[in-house]
C-alpha cells in the first residue's frame, strides 16, 4: 500500500512488489481478445507482440517467447514492404522507427533462439534477415548487438575464425558509431 499525497488516502498496489512482471503481462494480456490468441484490432500489433515477447522472456518463458517475437518480426518487416511501396508511390521517406522496429524484434527473436540452444535456427533467422539488414541499415546499436549475437552463435559451434570474424566486423560498427559521435559533437 502506499499514502497519496494529494488527499492522504491510502491506495493499494495490484501486485505484490513495483516492477513485477507479472502485472505487465496481466495488463499486455487486456490487449488479446483470447489470452495470448489474437489481439485486439486498433492496437500496434508489432509492439504489443514484442513487448509480450520481452515480458515472458523475463518471466523465464522463453520459449513461448520466441513465438510472439517471431510474429513480431514478420508483421514490422511486412509494414516496411508497405513503407517502402507507399515512399516509392508518394517520394516521401519512410520513417526509420519501422527499421528500428523491426531490428529490435530481430534482435530479441534471434537472442532467445540463442539463449535457448537453438543455435541453427538462430543462425538461420540471421542470415535469411541478411540482405535486409543490409538494405535498411537498422540503428547501430543493433546492428552491433546482432553482430555480438552472430559471433557468439559461431563460437558456439565451434567456428572459431568466422566467429572472430562477426566480432572484428562488430568492433568495426561500433568504430564507426564513434566516429559519428565525434563528428556531430565538432
Amino acid at each position: 500500500q502506499r499514502i497519496d499525497s494529494r488527499d492522504n488516502e491510502v491506495t493499494f498496489f495490484l501486485r505484490k512488489r513495483l516492477a513485477d512482471f507479472d502485472l505487465d503481462l496481466e495488463t499486455l494480456g487486456y490487449f488479446y481478445i483470447n489470452p495470448w490468441d489474437r489481439i485486439h484490432s486498433g492496437c500496434d500489433f508489432g509492439l504489443v507482440l514484442n513487448e509480450t515477447g520481452f515480458v515472458k522472456r523475463a518471466r523465464g518463458r522463453v520459449g513461448e517467447s520466441v513465438d510472439h517475437f517471431r510474429q513480431a518480426t514478420r508483421l514490422r518487416r511486412g509494414r516496411i514492404l508497405k513503407a517502402e511501396k507507399y515512399s516509392k508511390k508518394t517520394g516521401r521517406k519512410m520513417p526509420s522507427y519501422h527499421i528500428k522496429n523491426w531490428a529490435l524484434s530481430l534482435e530479441n527473436l534471434i537472442s532467445s533462439l540463442f539463449f535457448l540452444g537453438n543455435l541453427d535456427e538462430a543462425a538461420r533467422v540471421l542470415k535469411c534477415a541478411e540482405v535486409d539488414l543490409g538494405k535498411w541499415k537498422p540503428p547501430l546499436t543493433q546492428m552491433m548487438s546482432l553482430k555480438a549475437i552472430d559471433g557468439a552463435i559461431k563460437h558456439m559451434k565451434g567456428d572459431m575464425k568466422a566467429a572472430t570474424l562477426a566480432f572484428e566486423e562488430g568492433e568495426r560498427v561500433a568504430a564507426s558509431d564513434e566516429r559519428n559521435v565525434i563528428k556531430r559533437l565538432h
